[in-house]
């Protein structure tokens, strides 16, 4: 399934974070400095999974070392500039 999820799972009487982004199948659990953090409530490890998913969704996406924006923004800056693929178009008047 694709599709994003946030789930609190219980550990030594706290609870820690865990999220799955929409490209794993596996959970994973929200840590710093390499150590699962636990949250003395489910609603607050809840919380710090979404936010920690969201941190990861708005990041600069990549692909191939490029950047997916920088190329998508090159399209449409050729498109909206008259220049379909980035070729050189000359215009009459």
């Amino acid at each position: 399934m694709n599709g994003v999820s946030v789930r609190a799972i219980r550990s030594n009487g706290q609870y820690a974070a865990q999220f799955r982004r929409v490209h794993k199948a596996e959970y994973e659990t929200v840590q710093e400095n390499g150590k699962p953090v636990l949250f003395s409530t489910e609603d607050k490890a809840k919380l710090a999974g979404w936010e920690a998913l969201t941190a990861h969704i708005n990041t600069i996406m990549r692909r191939d070392g490029a950047t997916v924006a920088a190329d998508a923004r090159k399209a449409a800056e050729a498109i909206f500039k008259g220049k379909p693929d980035g070729a050189s178009k000359t215009q009459s008047p």
